[in-house]
């Protein structure tokens, strides 16, 4: 082996400190991803538990309204409408609300309510708890809504049947 001139020395140390101080990069700078990965997914956790908060505490038909508006598809909004025997309830007024108690202290009710059907113009007057006790409530899909220039809003509902009802928004579900 021939002598080694200071220059060739001095230029293989500078080359083994060069991959020394680059080993010590390269290990740093695995270190410094890992303590960010850390960091990001300690973020990711703390988000996750806030987001499941958020929607526990949520009010869902919000929630559905802000996934509707924004997605691309279509979402199917479905009412519920009151039938009694068999006949759609597409109104009702109220013509009678006494409550009172007694000398005795019992508490008496009188509530009275007309119904009106779809099938006909005619109105039936009967007792309000036993139109309670009477209606079924049946699921369908809205397919239009309407308003009118003084603000009252009309929706069409498509039953499983396919019989279609044009009812006041006051009047479903």
């Amino acid at each position: 082996m021939a002598a080694q001139t200071p220059e060739e020395k001095l230029k293989k140390e500078q080359e083994a400190e060069e991959k020394r101080l680059a080993k010590e990069q390269e290990k740093k700078g695995a270190d410094d991803t890992n303590e960010v990965l850390k960091k990001l997914m300690e973020q990711m956790a703390e988000l996750q538990e806030q987001n499941k908060m958020l929607m526990e505490v949520a009010d869902l038909g919000r929630v559905e309204k802000y996934k509707s508006k924004n997605s691309n598809q279509d979402v199917v909004h479905n009412a519920r409408l009151r039938f009694i025997n068999g006949r759609a309830v597409t109104a009702w007024k109220l013509i009678r609300d006494d409550v009172y108690k007694d000398s005795q202290g019992v508490r008496h009710e009188s509530q009275i309510v007309e119904l009106f059907f779809a099938d006909s113009a005619e109105s039936v007057t009967m007792d309000f708890w036993d139109s309670e006790r009477l209606a079924v409530k049946e699921e369908g899909e809205i397919i239009s809504r309407k308003k009118d220039n003084r603000g009252n809003e009309t929706v069409v509902l498509r039953m499983v049947g396919g019989k279609e009802y044009e009812v006041d928004v006051k009047f479903i579900n």
